[in-house]
């Protein structure tokens, strides 16, 4: 492959310096080394296994915990296996597929405080009615200030702005303090490289992404699905008992828009015993 050696040098160079501690998923992640002593490590640890052309690929997720996100229509273009996963996470640079996307995020008030589990109930409805790639749920990063967002995805900035204009006066219909704005791909990705109208026709990310290409299959992976759509109810769940954890009291008014008769307490109180006993022991 012409030019691997100075595109191995390239790569392994974005993997050095300082990011923010969040992005350090792992103990390589941000340490100057050699791409096939990453590959290899990503291997041991089953991200990448080998794919039925005898290339390197992303493995296939199961998951295994409730996802926080209601997905109202999945976008089929997009690999995040492969493309955050693995790319950004690992190697540092914005993969080309994700220079073209682009996000609606949508909030049911400005005020992440006053935002609220029932309304999320309601933006989830919302969103069902707009019938465009979509997702809803909990926000449970430690590092954005919002507890519930909706995204809404394109795949230009031209129709990201389309799609702005056409959602942002219905939203304020159903929720007059709500809060939009169109960005554009992970929020992890401005954390790293902030100013995102920087990313176009970066030479050194082209070039990782070309050699990576050459190793890693960017096909096979594709014959299954990247993204599934979660049980519905495991993941209304997950709402409500999140909502009950950071003291939403709204998750009350949540369970009687799914049809439930809200209980006193979601949980049962602890049985204690620190108090005296009659005899005087403890």
């Amino acid at each position: 492959m012409s030019g691997s050696i100075e595109k191995r040098r390239i790569i392994e160079k974005l993997g050095e310096g300082t990011v923010p501690g969040h992005l350090l998923f792992n103990d390589f992640y941000n340490r100057p080394g050699s791409v096939s002593a990453k590959l290899a490590r990503l291997t041991e640890i089953g991200a990448l296994v080998i794919s039925s052309k005898g290339k390197l690929k992303p493995a296939i997720r199961f998951e295994t915990s409730i996802s926080p996100w209601f997905h109202i229509k999945v976008p089929t273009n997009r690999f995040c296996m492969l493309w955050h996963d693995i790319y950004f996470r690992h190697f540092g640079f914005v993969p080309k597929g994700c220079l073209k996307c682009w996000k609606v995020v949508l909030t049911t008030h400005t005020d992440p405080e006053k935002q609220t589990v029932a309304d999320l109930f309601r933006l989830k409805d919302f969103l069902i009615s707009l019938n465009m790639p979509s997702k809803c749920g909990c926000d449970v990063r430690q590092y954005t200030p919002s507890r519930y967002d909706g995204f809404i995805y394109a795949d230009s900035l031209t129709e990201g702005r389309l799609y702005y204009d056409m959602v942002e006066p219905k939203l304020r219909k159903v929720f007059p303090e709500a809060g939009i704005i169109l960005k554009r791909s992970c929020t992890e990705f401005e954390h790293r490289y902030p100013d995102s109208t920087t990313w176009d026709n970066k030479k050194d990310w082209q070039a990782a992404e070309e050699y990576l290409d050459y190793i890693i299959d960017t096909h096979d992976q594709f014959e299954f699905p990247g993204l599934m759509a979660h049980a519905d109810a495991d993941t209304f769940r997950f709402w409500i008992e999140y909502a009950y954890g950071i003291g939403d009291s709204s998750w009350r008014e949540a369970l009687q828009l799914c049809g439930y008769t809200p209980p006193e307490d979601l949980f049962f109180k602890p049985v204690t015993y620190h108090e005296e006993t009659d005899n005087g022991s403890s």
